[in-house]
Order: C-alpha cells, then sequence, then structure tokens
C-alpha cells in the first residue's frame, strides 16, 4: 500500500504546477492587453481598413492615443468593442421582467 503522505505530497505538487501554469498565462494576458498598437495592427485586428480606423479616430469613436503617431491600447480597443455586444434573448427578457417586478405596484 502507498504511503498516504506520498500521495497527499504528489498532489500538492500537481497543484502547485497548475497553479504556476495559471499564473504564467494571467502574466502573458495582462502583458498583452497593455501592448500598444498601430493603426495598421488595429485594422488587421478589426478586419476594418486603414482609412475605417482613421474615420473612426476623426470622428472620436474608438480610444486612441495621438503623440506624433496614433496608437491604440489592445485592453481599450477590445472594451470599446465589447461596448456593441448584442445581448441575449435571456438576458432582454431577464431585464424586462427586472422591470416589471419593479414598476409593479406594491399593495399596502
Amino acid at each position: 500500500m502507498e504511503n498516504p503522505f506520498e500521495i497527499i505530497l504528489n498532489k500538492l505538487i500537481a497543484i502547485e504546477n497548475s497553479i504556476s501554469q495559471l499564473q504564467n498565462q494571467l502574466n502573458n494576458h495582462s502583458s498583452t492587453e497593455q501592448e500598444l498598437m498601430t493603426v495598421s495592427e488595429v485594422a488587421d485586428y478589426l478586419h476594418l481598413t486603414k482609412s475605417a480606423i482613421y474615420g473612426l479616430v476623426q470622428r472620436r469613436e474608438i480610444p486612441v492615443i495621438k503623440k506624433s503617431r496614433l496608437y491604440f491600447l489592445k485592453k481599450e480597443i477590445n472594451e470599446w468593442l465589447l461596448t456593441f455586444r448584442q445581448k441575449t434573448n435571456a438576458e432582454l427578457t431577464e431585464e424586462v421582467d427586472e422591470l416589471l417586478v419593479r414598476k409593479r405596484p406594491k399593495n399596502n
């Protein structure tokens, strides 16, 4: 029969390895989120033309950093994209239900 302490030790080592891998993934993710992108890179990322990106910048519709050139933070571009997210039917139904509950007159 295997020593129970060895079993526990092996499981702890596996857990530590998993945590270490998750930390590495988080570090890699956060560094790419702070990545600066050029107009060309943002155009490729969003599958738009460079002129479309310039139009968004001119109309102040996209977050941009202007410092002799145009730069974009990938994190801000991702957040900007999420503002266009359409809600699912389930989410819309839930919102309507919540509004109806709030508007329902209270019986005294």
